[in-house]
């Protein structure tokens, strides 16, 4: 840990012409300076200030890829993080954290491969800390943390109902790419804040939805709450509502029969024997027949073809 008494900061300060103010932190024994490299540097390693130093390097592409040529051993690459991020970078929503690649005393690569393949992706420069000299047996413990997830970063930031608004708003991002999958890889921060922008009535559905603790999936109801309100808000209060209190309605009601399929499912494992897209389907199905004020559906008219179905089959669009 630093000694504040021995170690003097000055922050980058960018203004609005993207000037920026030197940055230099002066600590005992570490000196952090910001390094500009050609794309064309070879080295493999951060340039050699001090033991223990620590850098804000603009890694460029090629760097990118001269240092992961340096990488020790280490866990899988995973391809979909590695697009997720290079997808913010290309967007603008990196962000830098003081969270550094590592390298260890011989110079090799032991943490940021992640990062540096994104870069590499997205075919841009990104700053990043870069820290060097790290004993060996620190590689044991990097990354063993629990990883804060995107409703966490919700928590955090004073929102209403951050889980199951995140996960509304990642069914929602799926469907938008016309491919709806509940239990697909996960969704950046920036990418779901973009998909509550486009859809600034997510979280006042997520908040009607989860008004009842009985009706569920609250993550897809709200999805298919949110679209349907967009089009059709006063049909759609009144659907939701005769889904969730189901007074006034019977058997051959479209809210009716989405209400009687998912109460038959709670507790009883159905929701693990059919996946997400297909649940979701049911809820679009019904909102869909009882919009065209269908009063003579069938259980069997909510199915997405079969319980089974992925996301790759033709899904049902909510009208």
């Amino acid at each position: 840990m630093l000694n504040a008494r021995t170690c003097r900061v000055k922050l980058l300060i960018f203004d609005a012409a993207s000037n920026f103010a030197e940055c230099r932190m002066w600590c005992a024994p570490a000196r952090a300076t910001r390094a500009r490299l050609s794309p064309f540097t070879t080295t493999t390693m951060p340039p050699v200030l001090t033991d223990d130093a620590l850098e804000l390097v603009d890694v460029t592409p090629e760097l990118a890829m001269t240092w992961l040529a340096t990488m020790a051993a280490n866990r899988r690459l995973n391809a979909t993080h590695v697009e997720r991020l290079a997808e913010d970078i290309r967007r603008g929503d990196w962000r830098q954290t003081f969270d550094p690649v590592r390298f260890n005393k011989k110079g090799e690569l032991v943490d940021g491969q992640h990062r540096l393949s994104a870069i590499v992706a997205a075919g841009k420069t990104v700053p990043i800390f870069v820290a060097r000299g790290l004993d060996a047996r620190a590689m044991a413990v990097i990354d063993t943390g629990r990883a804060r997830s995107v409703a966490d970063a919700m928590t955090i930031n004073g929102v209403a109902n951050a889980r199951k608004l995140a996960a509304a708003a990642k069914a929602l991002y799926y469907y938008d790419l016309g491919k709806l999958a509940s239990s697909g890889p996960a969704v950046s921060y920036a990418q779901l804040q973009r998909t509550i922008k486009a859809h600034p009535f997510l979280p006042e559905a997520v908040e009607q939805v989860v008004s009842s603790s009985i009706i569920q999936p609250h993550a897809q109801l709200a999805m298919v709450y949110c679209l349907a309100h967009e089009k059709h808000p006063k049909k759609a209060e009144e659907w939701l509502e005769a889904v969730q209190e189901g007074e006034n309605i019977g058997k051959g009601n479209a809210a009716f029969e989405l209400r009687k399929r998912l109460l038959s499912m709670r507790g009883k494992g159905s929701t693990t024997q059919m996946r997400g897209p297909a649940v979701a389907a049911l809820i679009i199905n019904s909102w869909n027949l009882y919009l065209a004020n269908r009063r003579d559906v069938t259980p069997s008219e909510l199915l997405w073809r079969n319980t089974r179905a992925t996301a790759e089959d033709e899904f049902p669009a909510v009208r």
